[in-house]
């Protein structure tokens, strides 16, 4: 750990310099961002060494940990509910579109007979990795032979895929997994139970005025086209569909934690006041379940 803080430190002067130094930093970024950015750092340094997950509903350890991280957590909790679903000693899941660690990261909410693939497109996110197997691929075409995973999951990338070819990356899901998919994923339904579409342009609306530039993973969402619940079902039949992420709540945490050092304080206030209201529509985003041999009958 002392180690990894000296790295920390030598990393810190040297990104110092390359900017002129802390006076210019200052002078261009403001003291609340640089104070931002420190603690952030220092956050996500000691989060790997002594974080690791030890409940599936966001708690004071999230709080600390990861202030900032309720969009990505609560991704992945849903998904690891479902997966303890399955009545097996050891099992092996895929994750396409990991972007990193993805799943694996919640390993400890697992058993330990649970096997991680990730499959992403880009080889950069997964340096540093250990202990999983990590491979490079499309989702639309996996390298991989039929039924061979027994679990596949998906999160929050169907959104990035053009319509256009979507139609391939539900097919290989279904073509390597043997028991379950998971999937999540902004919906927008005619209805207005879904509206991520809707809540994604608002996002995207702030974040522009606020930083000049376009939110790079909202844009993709919005060029591609949000999913709808008849193109899910038509994709997966006989597949279950449950709204999560109320609209409102994920449009103040997720403008919150932009805000310089503020920001840092979006968990309390998540856990303290907008976690209540989570679970009610109009929902952001949906968790797509599909038992293969349900589907089959």
């Amino acid at each position: 750990m002392i180690d990894k803080i000296k790295i920390y430190q030598k990393e810190v002067r040297t990104k110092l310099l390359k900017y002129g130094g802390l006076k210019e930093i200052i002078k261009k970024y403001g003291v609340m961002t640089i104070i931002d950015v420190a603690i952030s750092k220092f956050l996500n340094l000691i989060s790997k060494r002594f974080y690791r997950p030890k409940a599936t509903n966001y708690g004071l350890s999230e709080v600390f940990f990861h202030p900032r991280g309720i969009d990505r957590w609560s991704r992945y909790i849903h998904v690891i509910n479902e997966i303890r679903k399955i009545n097996a000693e050891s099992f092996s899941v895929l994750d396409v579109g990991a972007g990193g660690a993805g799943i694996s990261g919640f390993a400890s909410l697992l058993r330990k007979g649970c096997k991680f693939f990730l499959l992403d497109v880009r080889k950069d996110v997964f340096k540093g990795l250990r202990n999983v197997h990590s491979i490079v691929g499309d989702g639309c075409r996996l390298p991989f032979r039929g039924k061979v995973f027994d679990v596949v999951v998906s999160v929050d990338t169907v959104e990035h895929i053009p319509k256009s070819i979507r139609h391939s990356f539900f097919k290989e899901l279904k073509r390597v997994c043997k028991k379950k998919i998971v999937i999540t994923c902004p919906l927008q339904s005619y209805d207005s139970v879904f509206r991520g579409r809707e809540y994604d342009i608002v996002f995207q609306y702030f974040y522009e005025k606020n930083y000049g530039v376009k939110e790079p993973n909202t844009a993709q969402h919005i060029a591609a086209g949000h999913p709808t619940p008849e193109e899910i079902i038509r994709e997966l039949p006989g597949c279950a569909i449950y709204g999560y992420k109320n609209c409102n709540t994920w449009l103040k945490y997720m403008l919150f934690s932009l805000k310089p050092f503020l920001g840092l304080f979006t968990g309390l206030l998540y856990y303290l006041f907008w976690k209540r209201n989570d679970d009610k529509p109009p929902y952001w985003g949906a968790i797509i379940i599909l038992n293969q041999n349900e589907s089959q009958k």
